[in-house]
């Protein structure tokens, strides 16, 4: 019996093999039609360069901390909010470059400067490393409606404790959250599945602002899972 209201509302039809431009926005999010993400993406980027800009405007005249405040208030929000969603998309390179440009401006190095020392220092996660963390923390964080290898099976194999995958038939499946969420989680140590939700959060942000990742396959190269 719920009454809508016309003129807030919008028909979208999602079709995977959709190749038009229809999409629509809800509670910030870009949505196609096909369930890419690249409009989405696009705005973030513009959202990012707003921000650049006033650390690049600021960088002479504040300390460092101070322009991590700034990047921290007009640039991180924009990058973290919804990443689940869109995090592996392919279009994420786009603000993984704003983002080496934003640190190096911080730091006040030359644009050939190597990035990841950077990243590490200011203690800032790439945006692939962010996508990582919000994946592996809903995972630890709703456990219970995962399944395990061994729910299906009775064999004492190595791998019987990890998640169970689901059998996925499209591409945008396999890449989605919950998807990742359990290839992630299974590659880490067993000590560290078994820590509280607050240090097994703390544990991975400490690892992946070690690494500065750029890459999702560089995460699974760390533990030799690939």
């Amino acid at each position: 019996l719920l009454s809508l209201n016309l003129s807030k509302t919008e028909d979208l039809t999602i079709d995977l093999t959709y190749h038009n431009n229809s999409h629509t926005k809800f509670l910030g999010i870009i949505l196609e039609a096909n369930l890419k993400w690249k409009k989405h993406i696009d705005t973030v980027c513009n959202k990012i360069a707003k921000g650049m800009f006033l650390i690049r405007k600021l960088r002479y005249e504040v300390t460092l901390d101070v322009l991590k405040v700034i990047y921290f208030s007009y640039i991180y929000p924009h990058i973290l909010y919804g990443i689940l969603l869109w995090g592996n998309d392919p279009n994420i390179k786009g603000i993984l470059i704003l983002q080496k440009k934003a640190i190096k401006i911080m730091c006040n190095v030359n644009v050939r400067t190597h990035s990841k020392p950077l990243f590490k220092k200011l203690n800032i996660l790439t945006v692939t490393s962010l996508y990582i963390i919000e994946c592996l923390m809903c995972v630890k964080k709703n456990l219970d409606i995962f399944k395990t290898n061994s729910d299906s099976h009775s064999y004492s194999t190595r791998h019987r404790n990890n998640l169970k995958l689901n059998f996925c038939k499209n591409s945008t499946s396999k890449r989605s959250f919950h998807e990742q969420g359990i290839k992630l989680y299974n590659a880490l140590p067993q000590y560290v599945k078994d820590y509280d939700v607050d240090t097994f959060k703390w544990t991975v942000k400490r690892l992946l602002c070690e690494h500065s990742l750029y890459e999702m396959d560089e995460y699974f190269c760390i533990f030799n899972c690939i």
